[in-house]
């Protein structure tokens, strides 16, 4: 499943400085590779650092606000928007350079339709991590009741319609592109990690790089020593670094087996969210309702297993009946036989019997010869 990402979040002045010199790599990036960076593009604001850019739009902003004696900017206003958008990493295998050219390139356009050239101030691409992505800085510039320029997130993000909507128009407008390009489920569970997630899980020293070597400058030795005295030294100070030695790699093994376990948990929990999501895509329903449907159908196997119990019942039923029924059969063909004795010996017809039995006088003498016959042993009846 190629789902096409689009994430986005809000910076305020605090926060531009900061996201502008990781996506410049001004400061160290341990998950980006220092030879691949040169590779990065920088597709919008070129001369600038999208700080740069920001600044000086939102600079324009409050000058004129201040000629036009409006309110300054408010301290906590949102002075951007960051986008990223890629696609998951198993569909750029095999893509070429002209491929990513060409994604990066609708991608922007999506952007500069959907918000104006004009405030989409900087955009970037990362060639230097696992999967090609696009920083790209949108200032959400807006008129006032006055039709003076202000600084207004709401009104392009405010509420979940909205994000939803977004999304919805990226995956549309990629697929153009590029078919196989889908959005990413509705509602789904699955959850982008923060960066800064990863490296709180990390041991300290690989997080503040304080695994270094020990210091290999020999020490001198003390000035009018012996031959063997030096030579007792020479062990000693050999000692000392070797053993200095042993310490920092000690400690770099383990820094790295508890980094490469908070990878591997990493990992983990990601292909869990992804299989859940394709999951949920396979079979077209959102989590609330795949969540009704495990209960109905948790339901609906209590209630197979109670049918199955009364058809166990049923069936042990069924075969008493039967074996009843046989025996009926049997008695059946024995009391037959009986009556068409008794008739023989009476000299009379199954009516005239029949007729019999129902007057009181003669039934007690019928039954009295009928008992009598009954008690003759299975040999006297197959001669009778």
């Amino acid at each position: 499943m190629n789902v096409a990402i689009l994430r986005l979040k809000k910076l305020k002045r605090a926060n531009v400085a900061g996201s502008s010199a990781h996506v410049m790599r001004e400061i160290s990036t341990p998950n980006a590779d220092p030879q691949r960076s040169r590779f990065n593009q920088i597709l919008k604001g070129r001369g600038k650092t999208p700080a740069q850019q920001i600044l000086s739009l939102v600079s324009k902003i409050s000058d004129q606000r201040s000629l036009s004696g409006k309110k300054r900017l408010r301290s906590d206003a949102v002075w951007a928007v960051e986008f990223v958008m890629t696609v998951e990493q198993s569909h750029w295998r095999g893509k070429d350079g002209g491929y990513v050219k060409d994604w990066a390139k609708r991608s922007l356009s999506f952007l500069n339709s959907k918000y104006g050239e004009a405030r989409i101030v900087s955009a970037v691409l990362h060639l230097d991590e696992t999967s090609p992505h696009i920083h790209a800085y949108m200032v959400p510039v807006s008129k006032d009741s006055d039709g003076i320029h202000t600084l207004s997130a709401k009104r392009f993000f405010d509420g979940r319609g909205k994000l939803a909507k977004l999304q919805d128009e990226y995956a549309e407008f990629m697929s153009s592109f590029d078919s196989s390009l889908q959005r990413g489920l509705k509602k789904s569970r699955a959850r982008h990690s923060e960066l800064r997630t990863w490296y709180s899980r990390l041991p300290t020293e690989i997080k503040r790089e304080e695994i270094r070597l020990p210091s290999f400058r020999v020490r001198c030795p003390p000035p009018a020593i012996t031959q063997t005295a030096r030579r007792a030294w020479a062990d000693e100070e050999t000692a000392r670094l070797r053993k200095a030695l042993l310490s920092s790699l000690h400690r770099l093994i383990q820094a790295r087996r508890e980094a490469l376990f908070v990878a591997q948990q990493f990992q983990l929990r990601y292909q869990t969210e992804l299989q859940r999501t394709k999951a949920f895509r396979d079979i077209r329903l959102d989590p609330n309702g795949l969540r009704k449907w495990v209960l109905e159908y948790d339901q609906y196997l209590a209630q197979l297993s109670t049918l199955r119990g009364v058809a166990e019942h049923f069936e042990q039923l069924y075969v008493e009946t039967i074996d009843e029924l046989d025996e009926m059969e049997t008695l059946n063909s024995r009391y037959g036989r009986v009556i068409e004795v008794m008739c023989h010996r009476l000299d009379i017809s199954l009516e005239d019997l029949e007729y019999r039995l129902d007057r009181s006088e003669t039934k007690s003498r019928i039954f009295a010869q009928l008992e009598e016959m009954v008690v003759v042993d299975a040999d006297g009846l197959k001669n009778d």
